[in-house]
């Protein structure tokens, strides 16, 4: 019940260094950093009402002073009247394991984090702005261009423009093709009809993004609405025309 080391078996010199006498005699709590010791405190508090405890991952102090990664089997061991009186351990060596494993982790929570900010500088701009593989699947986009299509944050937006806008899934399939083919940016004028009739004139700006092998991985395209640049451009043109119709009447 006090968690006293009574054996150690001559396995935790390859793991920690210490000679198995060296342990005997040692609370268990006091071999593991303190991270660990209320988990392990709460094992042996309990000891008489489980069976059978499954695996847990802990840290030993070494004599290098480097704690190592060890898995644990603990089962409780019980005299004749079937009261629990000790816990056989048994420890296995997984400290490289877990540190890759660690490592990956660590990997993996600074991938999301760079991807949580790209997505919010992304989220940011004025166009509506995505990232596609060649075969024309959106991979990432930002809020605006799901708020311009109408969509909630995980509806897909190759799939939609698949179903109800076929004509622009068309377009981007060209474009996509004529960059992959060159390896080339390229800007276009396109023409997005809603499905309410509204127009908008989109500027379209779309380079490729190659990888080391120079081969390309993404395209990434920038679409900018000028809906008022192009309806400002329509009125100049019908007043020029007006005056110069006005003129000629006058001559």
């Amino acid at each position: 019940k006090r968690g006293i080391v009574r054996f150690a078996s001559r396995h935790i010199s390859r793991i920690t260094g210490y000679d198995g006498r060296e342990v005997v005699g040692l609370q268990m709590i006091l071999c593991v950093p303190r991270e660990f010791r209320p988990m392990l405190s709460d094992i042996i508090d309990n000891m008489d009402k489980v069976e059978e405890y499954d695996e847990i991952q802990v840290q030993l102090f070494t004599k290098s002073r480097v704690n190592v990664w060890v898995a644990c089997h603990m089962y409780p061991l019980k005299d004749n009247s079937g009261n629990v009186k000790e816990l056989l351990l048994m420890l296995w060596d997984i400290d490289k394991q877990k540190q890759l494993q660690l490592q990956l982790e660590k990997a993996h929570e600074e991938a999301d984090r760079q991807h949580l900010l790209m997505q919010k500088v992304l989220d940011y701009s004025p166009s509506l702005v995505y990232i596609k593989d060649t075969q024309n699947n959106f991979l990432i986009t930002n809020s605006k261009l799901k708020r311009f299509l109408g969509l909630s944050g995980d509806e897909n937006v190759s799939a939609f423009l698949h179903t109800n806008y076929p004509e622009i899934e068309r377009e981007h399939l060209e474009k996509d093709k004529q960059i992959i083919e060159t390896k080339r940016p390229i800007t276009y004028e396109s023409d997005f009809v809603h499905k309410n009739g509204k127009l908008t004139n989109l500027w379209v700006q779309k380079f490729p993004v190659l990888n080391e092998q120079g081969e390309i991985e993404m395209i990434c395209g920038f679409d900018t609405d000028i809906t008022l640049i192009k309806q400002s451009e329509q009125i100049i043109l019908e007043a020029k025309k007006e005056a110069e119709q006005a003129k000629e009447a006058q001559e």
